[in-house]
């Protein structure tokens, strides 16, 4: 376990984290952060051994009323357990480029974003100009209370994809494990109330199967000649 003690001073307690590597080689890691995390591509964190966890916990303590960022362009991962990442009471931003196994974001509390794409920048809060084909272990998002939004962008993907939309997930897209909307579909407080989804260059083809009342999902075209079927409910 890391301990990046929380003050009521903002954006200050910070791991940042450069070419370097956190790796429990038989157990689960713990990263508690008073603050941001940032992480570059050449960074890893790994935990190793069967059913052990990353867990990330932002914003540790709340002491301020700033809400955290977590910036995740290197490798996190867990052998055969879950990547967890935990916003706090306040807006958090995380920005996803890659995942290789399961993960769950939790927003909790606050009006969080969380934005998946090769160039995703939590900082600027933008996610525009790159791709959702590193996003290969599956996403759950949970995006607790407030009015959280969900933004995954293809759209300089050259390919032709496919993808389907429904009221519980994507699948298609590059995500090679897909994106779940829920954590638990039977609670209300786990809505995930924006989805932004940013199709690619090529000609790519949607299909709507459902949605849910309290949800708003928009779906953005690229260059090519998209296809959309619209379904369901």
């Amino acid at each position: 376990e890391l301990l990046v003690l929380e003050t009521a001073t903002a954006d200050q307690e910070n791991l940042t984290m450069a070419s370097g590597t956190i790796r429990a080689s038989a157990g689960s890691v713990t990263l508690n952060i008073g603050d941001n995390i940032s992480m570059d591509s050449a960074s890893t964190i790994e935990a190793k051994g069967v059913g052990n966890n990353v867990s990330i916990n932002l914003d540790f303590g709340d002491l301020e009323v700033d809400g955290a960022i977590a910036q995740i362009d290197g490798t996190v991962s867990s052998e055969s357990g879950n990547v967890i990442f935990e916003g706090n009471a306040d807006n958090d931003v995380f920005a996803i480029q890659a995942t290789s196994t399961a993960v769950i974001i939790r927003g909790l509390a606050g009006t969080d974003r969380i934005l998946l794409g090769s160039n995703a920048n939590a900082a600027g809060g933008t996610n525009t100009g790159g791709n959702a084909n590193a996003i290969r272990g599956r996403v759950t998002v949970d995006g607790g209370l407030g009015t959280d939004e969900l933004n995954i962008d293809d759209s300089t993907d050259t390919s032709i994809n496919t993808g389907t939309l429904t009221a519980s997930g994507l699948t298609g897209f590059g995500l090679a494990g897909g994106v779940a909307f829920f954590e638990n579909a039977a609670d209300n407080d786990d809505v995930l109330e924006n989805v932004i989804v940013n199709l690619g260059k090529a000609g790519d083809s949607i299909t709507v199967e459902g949605s849910r009342a309290d949800m708003h999902y928009r779906v953005f075209g690229g260059e090519g000649s998209d296809v959309y079927t619209v379904s369901g409910s």
